[in-house]
C-alpha cells in the first residue's frame, strides 16, 4: 500500500509565503528596532526634560530668596513651596505674591528637596538622600544661597513612562498588522502579476510538447516576460517551419526515390514477360537508371553528413586557378556535344586555397553539371575568377533560360527546382546546389545565386585566399 503524499505547494503558494514571510520578519524587526529606539531615548528625553524644569525651579527659587532675603517664610509654608513649583512647570522664573490664591497640589511629591549653601536639609524628605540624586545650586548674584535636591525617578515617572510605551507599542502592534496585511494583499496581487506570463508560457510549451507548433503565446508586459513570449514565438514558428520542411523532405525524397525505381522496375517486368529484349540496350537502360538511384542516394548521404557536421575534408593547399582549368575541360567534350562553349577568363597567377580537393572538384562538377543540364543548345557558359580583400571570387554565367527572382533565394534548398523550364525531365534531383553550398560554408565561403546578365543564372562562390609564401 503506497504512503499518501499531499501535493506539494504551487509557485504562487511558495512565491506568496515567501514574500508575505519576508514582509512580516522587516514588520518585526522594524517594530523592534522601534521599541528600543525609544526606551533609550524616552530616558534620555525624560532626563533632559527633568534637567530643564530643574534649572527653571532654580531661577524660581532664587527669586523667592532675592525677595524675601531667606528660606524661613518657605519653609514655614509649605503650600507656598508646591506653588513655586507649578510656576516653574508653566510660568516664566518670577516670585509670586503671597496674596495670589494657593492651590493645594504637589506635583512631584518626595522627589524635590531644598538645601541651604551647607547641604542641610530644609524642605524635603528627610535625610539621608540617595546618591543618585542630582544637586542644583540656587545662586543669586552670584552666590550660592541653598541647593535644589532632586531625588532618582521612582515609580511616579516609570509609570508615566510605562504608560506611553505600552501606548506606542498599541500603535506599533496595529502598524505592523495593518503593514502585515497590506503586504499580504501585495503579494498575492504580485504573485499573479508574476506568474500569471509564467502559467502562459508553460501552457504553450506543453502545447509544443505535444506537437501542437501553432501555439502562441500572447503578452503585454513590457519586460522580461514579453522578450521571452516573443523568443518563444519565434521557436514555435521555427519549429513549424522544420516540421512543414521535414514532412516535405520525406514527401520529396520518397518521390524521387520512386522515379527510378518505378523504371527498374518496369524494364526488369518488361524482361520476365519477354515483351522487351534482354540486349545491351536494356541492360545500358537499367544501368542508367541505377546509377541514377545510386547518385541520388550517395548525393542525400552526403547532405546528411553535411547538416550533422560529419562531412569529411582533408584541408591541404590547392591552387582554385589550376582546379578551374582541370575541371572545365574535364566537361569539354560533354559541353561541345550539347553545342556549348566555355569561355574562361582566369588569372595567370596561381590563388591557393585551404580545401579539400575532392570536395572543390565535386563543387565544380555539380556546378558546371546544373549548365550542361538546363542551359538551352547554342548558349555559353562564362567562367570568371578574381582576388579582392583576401577573397578568391568565381562567377559563373550562363545563358537562357533564367531563374525567377522570386526562385533565387531557394536554389540552394533541398530538392527545390524551378518548373518548368528547369524540371525533372532533364535528370535532375536538386540536390547539386544543396550539396554545393554545404561544401562551400564547410570551407568558410559563401555561394550566392543571381540573375546573369547573359540570360540565364550567375552563381558565385567566394572563397578565402591561403596566403603562404612559395618558393
Amino acid at each position: 500500500m503506497h504512503a499518501f503524499h499531499p501535493p506539494a505547494p504551487g509557485l504562487r503558494t511558495k512565491l506568496f509565503l515567501a514574500m508575505v514571510i519576508t514582509f512580516a520578519i522587516l514588520t518585526l524587526a522594524i517594530m523592534g528596532a522601534t521599541r528600543l529606539s525609544f526606551q533609550q531615548g524616552l530616558a534620555g528625553y525624560l532626563a533632559q526634560v527633568e534637567q530643564e524644569q530643574a534649572h527653571n525651579f532654580t531661577r524660581t527659587l532664587a527669586a523667592y530668596y532675592r525677595v524675601n532675603g531667606s528660606w524661613e517664610s518657605l519653609v514655614q509654608n509649605p503650600r507656598l513651596w508646591g506653588r513655586l513649583q507649578r510656576m516653574a512647570d508653566g510660568a516664566p522664573p518670577a516670585y509670586p505674591s503671597e496674596d495670589a490664591v494657593l492651590q493645594d497640589l504637589i506635583r512631584r511629591p518626595g522627589r524635590l528637596a531644598l538645601l541651604d549653601e551647607t547641604g542641610r536639609r530644609l524642605i524635603g524628605p528627610p535625610l539621608p538622600f540617595p546618591d543618585e540624586g542630582k544637586r542644583y545650586p540656587v545662586q543669586v548674584d552670584g552666590t550660592t544661597v541653598g541647593i535644589l535636591y532632586v531625588m532618582p525617578s521612582t515609580h511616579i515617572t516609570d509609570g508615566l513612562a510605562q504608560q506611553f510605551e505600552r501606548q506606542q507599542e498599541r500603535i506599533l502592534g496595529l502598524i505592523g498588522l495593518i503593514a502585515l496585511l497590506v503586504a499580504a494583499i501585495a503579494s498575492y496581487l504580485l504573485a499573479n502579476r508574476l506568474l500569471g506570463p509564467l502559467q502562459a508560457l508553460t501552457s504553450g510549451t506543453r502545447a509544443l510538447t505535444t506537437g501542437d507548433y501553432s501555439a502562441r503565446v500572447r503578452l503585454r508586459t513590457r519586460d522580461e516576460f514579453q522578450t521571452l513570449a516573443e523568443d518563444f514565438n519565434q521557436l514555435a514558428l521555427t519549429l513549424a517551419r522544420n516540421e512543414a520542411a521535414r514532412r516535405r523532405w520525406i514527401a520529396d525524397i520518397s518521390h524521387e526515390l520512386r522515379t527510378p525505381l518505378s523504371v527498374l522496375r518496369g524494364e526488369m517486368e518488361a524482361l520476365e514477360d519477354g515483351i522487351r529484349t534482354l540486349d545491351m540496350q536494356a541492360l545500358q537502360s537499367l544501368q542508367a537508371e541505377a546509377a541514377l538511384l545510386g547518385k541520388l542516394v550517395d548525393d542525400l548521404y552526403q547532405l546528411a553528413l553535411c547538416d550533422v557536421g560529419c562531412l569529411d575534408c582533408h584541408r591541404e593547399t590547392v591552387d582554385m586557378i589550376a582546379l578551374l582549368r582541370e575541371t572545365a575541360a574535364q566537361h569539354q567534350t560533354r559541353f561541345t556535344q550539347q553545342r556549348l562553349a566555355i569561355i574562361q577568363v582566369l588569372p595567370p597567377a596561381p590563388a591557393f586555397v585551404q580545401a579539400d580537393p575532392t570536395r572543390l572538384k565535386q563543387l565544380l562538377n555539380n556546378l558546371l553539371e546544373n549548365t550542361l543540364r538546363y542551359t538551352d543548345p547554342g548558349g555559353r557558359l562564362h567562367v570568371e575568377a578574381r582576388q579582392r580583400d583576401r577573397q578568391l571570387i568565381i562567377t559563373l554565367d550562363d545563358t537562357a533560360p533564367g531563374v525567377p527572382a522570386d526562385a533565387l533565394p531557394l536554389l540552394f534548398e533541398h530538392l527545390f527546382r524551378v518548373e518548368p523550364s528547369r524540371s525533372r525531365r532533364h535528370g535532375g534531383a536538386g540536390l547539386g546546389l544543396a550539396l554545393c553550398r554545404r561544401i562551400v560554408e564547410g570551407h568558410g565561403g559563401r555561394i550566392t545565386a543571381a540573375s546573369s546578365p547573359l540570360g540565364g543564372l550567375r552563381i558565385s562562390v567566394c572563397l578565402p585566399l591561403f596566403l603562404c609564401q612559395r618558393d
